[in-house]
């Protein structure tokens, strides 16, 4: 039972906590009564708005007249901020309230229309200053603590500083922060004979191990501190690429050597150069990436192995490392692993951490199978009536328990339909579905294909009826969020419908890639996001993508917040790998991912095509202009695809200026058909599904939120690569996907290429391929735990690298020894 709503606001007001961010750290930090609520707005009848409750909003406002006009845009916000509101959802359930004068709006961006800027500044909400590395760590020191595990402890105190960071090691960057040691006080002093020792234990475990398991023990044991730069760069980079405990021996040799000979010899090759070209090693280590992967039930021991040889005893990584390994046998179950059961689970005799792992496992696994199906739901494959798969199942368990879930499941994995399928166990009344326009009538088909009895609206919101009883989806593309009408519906919808279920498919379409602009798309989402969790605090939201973060760590911060409904403050965003593994950590603790298996054979054709007549032209480039490279290099491309296009052919091209005409030139050429799918024009799509056209040409939008395209696509010819191995997944996953026609699809990369017999080669394109394989870039850190090491190259300065590369190429054909100025580049390989 409550305590009454007048005893229990004055006592929380005898607290004299100043803002409700604060009354969540207090309640957080575990000081609240049971009988007080951690979520009064959703207990209390009376409740009238967090000023009252904290009793920090002074004297009533008086009530002014109806025909009172607002006050100017300045005067009200100043009103506004004296509440000290902390949140959009604050200010709209104090808007509801008796509190609000009548000369202060509701809705005041529309309101006040262009003198609105965004919420943080209506309310007046200020990141804090955060206190200088130096002094804040001299603030830790003082504190006489001696783990990671006592500082997150202390930090949930009532007192604890709001200018220190709680995750001091994202907040400062790397040549500050020095590991949990420097920063508390407390040394441990890593030398040839401490690191021989730490290795010799992890030859027990390093074979199950993955990649981040690895980072985060050598750093969280302050083995990655900036003095030791080179030699455990060197370490981290070699524990990557072992298998087995005789070479992590053959690392120990060669650490423990170079260390005693003092000079770093050993870990100076290939290390620290940010602008080192990916060679066949790096190719090696993103062929054997460790993603999540488990080989045998046996494997869970590694868990109980790191345990008794006290490899690490930070409580927050042996939770990780537990979450990672319930995520690996997820995995494992999914694919049908021969050799994981349930029976191999139960007669397994396991330690404290496996078996906390495997519990966690089997509960779940119990719970998901045994969810009862709708009464309605009818979904068939080829006409007979098939179960949901396990995924769509353990999707519609977490956000019954979780509310909030992400779906990070790689293309083709089913990702739609789980969401529908979780619609009808929570028996949702009112489902908003927020997606691509090109996915619109797909997801109005698979929802008909699994509940025919529903109503399906799709687009025009302010036509919108649902019915009073049964299952309504409302599917809206994210272009409604952009219009000049968007402020009138998204009121419209929420105050006037319960909203039980909200989908945001290809949740990365709301992005916002910049912290210091917010898009105006941004911004009506999260609007709807937070008026219906106002009007429904049990909806539930699902976010939906197989490329979660794709440019910058920033754009999936704010991605994660508009799934989970949570300001992540505390999580810092610079690019940096610490920060983008606390994103991956955050991924995983919210979400779940499959990475389907395909049977479909796959054949990838890199041909090398003769680029010695565009030399004048390549060296007329100037420097920074990736796009005239990239048409610079097409003539041969051309020619090749003239040879191999035929019906049934996609065509990519991530640069679309003067590029994507020419293609469509060569194409029609061939007496071929030619439907396009660009961020301009996406007519073609629908025609070349249905086969009214032969070709499909398309650009970046073409790889996310399309379907179909593998029942009549089984060639793909990449004429301009993407930046990333995430995104060039996406779009061989198209044509490779569940349901697909064809036993083998084809993809092409044409690569243009200078060689000489004594110069050796240059190519644009094999460069650029090298590092997609490398698939070790901070959006993979931050994905599947991939170690990006030291090798993270801009597009900016892979275009400086390789047209150095170039012109050293040309040098060598001359005879000349290279520039002084710059140093010899492998890019250009012998």
């Amino acid at each position: 039972m409550w305590r009454p709503f007048c005893e229990a606001r004055e006592y929380v007001r005898s607290l004299k906590l100043q803002t409700s961010a604060e009354y969540g750290d207090w309640s957080a930090a575990g000081h609240r009564p049971s009988d007080v609520p951690a979520s009064p707005n959703k207990i209390y009848e009376e409740w009238v708005g967090w000023a009252d409750w904290l009793g920090t909003g002074g004297p009533r406002p008086k009530r002014l007249s109806k025909a009172t006009e607002l006050l100017p845009f300045e005067e009200a916000r100043a009103f506004v901020q004296g509440l000290s509101l902390s949140s959009q959802r604050d200010y709209f359930e104090w808007s509801k309230s008796e509190e609000r004068p009548p000369n202060i709006p509701s809705n005041p961006r529309q309101a006040y229309g262009a003198q609105w800027t965004n919420w943080k500044d209506w309310l007046g909400l200020r990141l804090a200053t955060i206190r200088p590395f130096a002094e804040a760590r001299e603030f830790a020191r003082s504190l006489e603590l001696r783990t990671r595990r006592d500082w997150v402890e202390y930090s949930q105190r009532p007192d604890f500083p709001r200018d220190i960071p709680v995750y001091p090691e994202s907040y400062y960057t790397q040549k500050l922060w020095q590991g949990w040691s420097d920063w508390l006080g407390v040394y441990q002093e890593w030398n040839h004979l401490s690191i021989a020792s730490f290795l010799d234990s992890l030859k027990l475990v390093v074979e199950e191990l993955q990649e981040v398991d690895l980072y985060l023990i050598l750093s969280r044991n302050g083995m990655l501190k900036r003095r030791w730069d080179l030699s455990n760069s060197h370490l981290l980079r070699g524990l990557i690429g072992v298998r087995t405990a005789e070479e992590v021996e053959r690392l120990k040799g060669s650490v423990v050597t170079s260390e005693r000979r003092g000079d770093g010899s050993a870990e100076q090759a290939g290390v620290g150069q940010v602008s080192d070209v990916v060679d066949e090693s790096d190719l090696e280590l993103g062929r054997r990436a460790r993603l999540g992967t488990l080989k045998n039930l046996e494997q869970l021991r590694s868990l109980d192995r790191i345990a008794e040889l006290r490899i690490t005893d930070d409580a927050e990584i042996i939770e990780f490392l537990i979450e990672n390994r319930v995520a690996a046998l997820w995995q494992a179950f999914f694919d049908e692993t021969p050799g994981f059961t349930v029976e191999g689970l139960l007669g397994a005799k396991y330690g404290d951490y496996a078996g906390r792992a495997r519990d966690r496992f089997l509960e779940e696994y119990r719970s998901v199978i045994s969810l009862p199906l709708p009464p309605e739901y009818a979904f068939t494959v080829r006409g007979e009536w098939t179960e949901p798969n396990l995924m769509q199942r353990l999707t519609a368990l977490r956000l019954l328990r979780l509310r909030r879930l992400g779906n990070w499941s790689g293309v083709g994995a089913g990702k739609t339909n789980a969401a529908i399928f979780a619609s009808g166990v929570m028996n949702a009344g009112l489902t908003v579905v927020l997606a691509a326009n090109a996915t619109l009538e797909g997801w109005k088909t698979a929802i008909l294909g699994m509940f025919p009895d529903a109503r399906v609206h799709v687009k025009d919101p302010l036509s919108f009826s649902p019915m009073p009883e049964g299952r309504n989806f409302l599917v809206l593309n994210y272009e409604s969020f952009q219009q000049d009408w968007t402020e009138k519906f998204v009121p419209k919808l929420t105050d006037g419908h319960r909203i039980d279920f909200l989908i945001l498919d290809e949740v990365q379409l709301a992005r916002q890639r910049m912290e210091s602009r917010e898009s105006y798309r941004r911004e009506m989402v999260e609007e709807l996001v937070v008026r219906a969790t106002t009007r429904n605090p049990e909806i539930r939201v699902l976010g939906m993508s197989a490329t979660p973060v794709v440019n910058n760590l920033y754009e999936a911060k704010r991605m994660l917040e508009l799934v989970l409904g949570q300001d992540l403050k505390d999580l810092p965003v610079s690019s940096s790998l610490a920060n983008a593994i606390n994103v991956h950590m955050l991924l995983k603790r919210v979400g779940l991912r499959h990475r389907p298996n395909y049977e479909i054979q796959t054949e990838i054709q890199t041909p090398f095509l003769d680029g010695m007549h565009l030399l004048d032209e390549l060296q007329r480039v100037a420097a920074g202009n990736i796009l005239a490279l990239e048409q610079a290099i097409l003539g041969p491309k051309l020619a090749f695809l003239s040879d191999v296009v035929r019906p049934g052919t996609m065509i990519y091209t991530h640069y679309v200026s003067k590029i994507i005409d020419r293609i469509a030139e060569v194409v029609e050429g061939k007496g071929l058909t030619v439907g396009r799918y660009t961020g301009d024009d996406k007519t073609g799509l629908s025609d070349f599904k249905e086969r009214k056209v032969d070709v499909l040409i398309g650009s970046a939008p073409i790889g996310t939120g399309v379907d179909g395209l593998q029942h009549v696509c089984d060639r793909l010819v990449f004429m301009s690569l993407p930046w990333t191995h995430a995104e060039y997944e996406q779009i061989i996953g198209r044509i490779k996907r569940k349901g697909s026609v064809f036993d083998k699809i084809e993809v092409l990369i044409p690569m243009v290429a200078l060689r000489e017999d004594h110069a050796g080669i240059w190519s644009w394109d094999d460069l650029r391929k090298r590092c997609i394989e490398y698939k070790r870039t901070l959006a993979d850190a931050a994905l599947d735990g991939t170690i990006p090491l030291d090798k993270i190259m801009s597009k900016e300065e892979m275009h400086r690298r390789s047209i150095a590369a170039l012109h050293e190429w040309i040098d060598r054909v001359k005879g000349r020894p290279p520039s002084p100025a710059e140093p010899a580049n492998p890019v250009a390989s012998a």
